[in-house]
């Protein structure tokens, strides 16, 4: 499983965000047994389904039902908009652990699968009982950077796999090679996160085909 996070990078969002989504689905379609899923900035979640035909999350949504709740992302506004799933307490908008239970009771009520981010293992702990669908593991000093959290310390990786328990475990933050990919498939990560690797890319479906040559 591959999340490909498109942030707010120029050159990934409007129309531009339906180009790099179509790049990716044309890419990831050469691979059997795949599944790829793209978070989109939130104001292109409808753009981004309705002309592309892969999977497609939120970056975020916050944890309230319908309402008065001006210039919030509430789950089921994320769903009608066609998104399958969304990430929750991404480092870059973290949120505090009871707005991470509420939201991914949200998600479950309307339907949404929850990918929610934490930054170590001792995090890993205190949200797995919320009964997340995936927990992805992102050291924030290693996002976007050229050292990957599996080249980092693979003894974090392996106990944040530990922590994670019966949810499944994805791992992020600097991931930008085949040897990448294959290493965290070893310490028992299910799947992974990535951003930079692939939306910066010159080319971003050649660096996504390089990328998962570690699948």
């Amino acid at each position: 499983m591959f999340i490909i996070n498109f942030k707010n990078y120029p050159g990934a969002f409007g129309k531009e965000a339906v180009d790099l989504a179509k790049e990716i689905r044309d890419a990831s379609n050469e691979i059997s047994n795949l599944e790829v899923f793209l978070a989109v900035p939130l104001v292109d979640i409808y753009r981004v389904h309705s002309q592309v035909d892969i999977p497609v999350f939120s970056q975020h949504v916050d944890p309230f039902l319908p309402g008065q709740t001006t210039g919030f992302s509430i789950p089921l506004a994320v769903r009608k908009a066609g998104a399958v799933g969304t990430l929750v307490n991404h480092s870059e908008n973290p949120m505090d652990l009871d707005m991470i239970r509420e939201a991914v009771r949200l998600c479950d009520e309307v339907e949404l699968t929850s990918v929610v981010c934490a930054d170590s293992p001792a995090v890993i702990d205190q949200i797995r009982d919320f009964k997340p669908d995936y927990i992805a593991f992102e050291p924030p000093e290693l996002i976007g950077g050229d050292v990957s959290v599996v080249e980092a310390d693979e003894f974090v990786v392996a106990s944040a796999v530990s922590a994670a328990g019966s949810i499944p475990l994805l791992v992020g933050a600097g991931i930008g090679s085949a040897a990448d990919v294959s290493r965290g498939l070893e310490l028992g990560a299910e799947g992974f996160l990535v951003a930079s690797a692939i939306v910066k890319a010159e080319d971003p479906a050649k660096a996504f085909l390089e990328l998962i040559q570690g699948y």
